[in-house]
């Protein structure tokens, strides 16, 4: 058509342009990503890798290990087995890989350290005697088949023994199985963590979002003061401000003071439910404020002024108009609240009770007091395969 100005196509100089400005981000933001994979995702990778790690029985025992792969599990065990279990013994010597091995074994059924360390003692002092009689006169254990089973199914480099106990769960020659209830606890901590997280997101929300409302929409002088009061438990440490609820619900502190003074008894309220409850609420109360204050903050207060021209009473213009378009902001706060409660440690441990403990408790206990970096990491998998699936329904919920 005449007239038509052509297109012009990108000139060589242009792309070169767009090529090196982009080669300019890439450049100022690999430090960052480089540190955040360094220090942060190969730690945490290399740690959870540890929920299914058995290296340290794969190597150590690896003689044994190969010479009980043809054996199945119920016919009589032959004196090779033993000689392959005593060279690999020989080969650990005292240090501490066989420490290793013993601590590992043990962790399938109590007494099977002892089994190891004596049948070692033995083969090192040797005797007469062959491998057979030295490590079954060693300790009992290594005359029932039961060790072997063990060390023959834990064969592999990895294992999923850990991340099923993890859950409660056992597994034998027969398969996987429930624990023995007595020995059953995981299920239970991991159940009061979720819960008591959307409890806690539940009662956040509705503390928080009144005071957002004010906040985004009030233009006095004290809805500045309420910010500061907001973000001034940011500039407190989270001790402090644990240890201040310790003394006000210990015996004799404000809270039973107050309780006795109402009728209801002046006994400590420490250690208790309650107290745990209040403690995190208070932690995470700012956080879900500001997410619902950020959003509502954007929110133009003319479209309520039309909702109510229009004929809609204040509460209907609420529920219809303001309500829904600050939606977003509540999704955020609950999706924050919720995952940083599930992994609180220090509030529940020092205002709670055994029974109050969160499943972050005994990751640290696994991980500072048993030295169990296998069950630490196997706890922590799981926290975080709850943690994303909290994350995925409360978004699906917030699209809804």
């Amino acid at each position: 058509m005449a007239g038509t100005i052509p297109a012009m196509a990108p000139s060589r100089g242009m792309l070169g342009s767009k090529a090196r400005r982009q080669v300019g981000v890439v450049l100022r933001v690999s430090p960052a990503v480089l540190f955040v994979l360094l220090a942060i995702a190969v730690p945490i990778g290399l740690f959870l890798y540890r929920a299914i790690d058995n290296s340290e029985l794969h190597d150590n025992l690896a003689g044994t290990i190969a010479v009980l792969s043809d054996w199945n599990g119920s016919d009589p065990l032959e004196d090779r087995h033993y000689e392959a279990l005593a060279s690999d013994l020989r080969a650990l010597g005292d240090g501490p890989r066989l420490y290793q091995v013993a601590r590992q074994l043990n962790y399938h059924k109590a007494g099977y350290r002892g089994a190891v360390l004596k049948a070692s003692e033995a083969i090192r002092k040797g005797g007469a005697q062959g491998a057979r009689a030295l490590i079954e006169g060693a300790d009992p254990a290594w005359r029932d088949q039961a060790i072997w089973r063990v060390i023959r199914r834990e064969s592999g480099v990895l294992t999923p023994f850990f991340v099923l106990a993890a859950l409660d769960l056992e597994i034998d020659d027969n398969g996987i199985r429930n624990a023995d209830p007595e020995r059953a606890l995981y299920r239970e901590v991991f159940s009061r963590t979720v819960w008591m997280s959307l409890l806690i997101a539940a009662v956040c929300t509705l503390l928080g979002y009144p005071l957002a409302y004010f906040l985004a929409n009030a233009q006095s002088r004290l809805a500045t003061l309420a910010i500061y009061a907001v973000l001034l438990p940011f500039w407190t440490s989270l001790l402090v401000r644990t240890l201040a609820w310790i003394v006000i619900f210990q015996k004799g502190g404000v809270a039973a003071s107050a309780a006795q003074i109402m009728g209801f008894g002046g006994s400590s309220l420490l250690y208790s439910r309650p107290a745990v409850l209040t403690g995190m609420i208070h932690v995470m109360l700012p956080f879900m404020i500001l997410s619902i204050y950020a959003v509502m903050r954007g929110i133009p207060t003319s479209y309520m002024r039309a909702a109510i021209s229009l004929g809609a009473s204040p509460i209907r213009a609420f529920f219809t108009v303001y309500l829904p378009q600050s939606m977003p902001g509540i999704g955020a706060g609950v999706m924050i609240v919720t995952i940083l409660s599930l992994g609180f440690y220090l509030t529940p441990a020092l205002l709670g009770s055994p029974n109050d403990q969160l499943i972050s408790y005994f990751i640290a206990y696994f991980t500072n007091e048993l030295v169990n970096w296998n069950m630490a990491a196997a706890l922590a998998v799981w926290l975080l395969v709850f943690a994303a699936c909290l994350w995925l329904v409360v978004r699906q919920v917030g699209r809804g």
